[in-house]
């Protein structure tokens, strides 16, 4: 009994079809898995600001003092979505303020004076707005934290 010539490079292109079927299963697999939150490698992680001072001024903006840098400068919306997110509602486990569910956040932004329903995408808007102003004052934009399990934000602060 003889094999026909072809059986063998059959036989080969079929594993090698195989194979390629198999990594691309395991790279649809891969693609569905949960990606870590996106970090800047370049940045250490926040430590916990200690102090938090908001004094708004007649125009409407804040000037902002975390720690011991210089104050800031910020505009009315971002000074107050940063207080509501600093607002001292409760504690965790390892002294920081509590966690804000972004419903409650968005309606508190919505209640003040002025104030309009803000969407998801706004809410996230603001945050990155935040924390590119903190970043461009030389504060850590870590500080304003979004939490995904939670749904919910904070600003990093333990109050003394």
């Amino acid at each position: 009994m003889s094999s026909h010539p072809w059986t063998r490079e059959f036989d080969l292109a079929l594993r090698k079809i195989d194979e390629a079927w198999h990594a691309i299963a395991r790279l649809e697999k891969e693609q569905h898995r949960p990606q870590p939150a996106r970090t800047r490698p370049e940045l250490p992680e926040a430590s916990p600001a200690w102090v938090l001072d908001i004094k708004y001024r007649a125009d409407g903006t804040a000037s902002v003092r975390i720690n011991e840098n210089h104050e800031l400068v910020l505009p009315p919306k971002l000074a107050l979505f940063l207080q509501i997110l600093a607002a001292d509602t409760g504690r965790c486990a390892d002294g920081t303020i509590s966690w804000k569910p972004a419903d409650k956040v968005r309606a508190a932004m919505a209640e003040q004076p002025e104030g309009t329903p803000l969407s998801a995408r706004a809410l996230n808007q603001l945050t990155y707005r935040l924390r590119q102003e903190l970043a461009k004052h030389g504060v850590h934009p870590g500080l304003v934290q979004y939490n995904r399990t939670k749904r919910a934000f904070r600003f990093a602060l333990r109050p003394g």
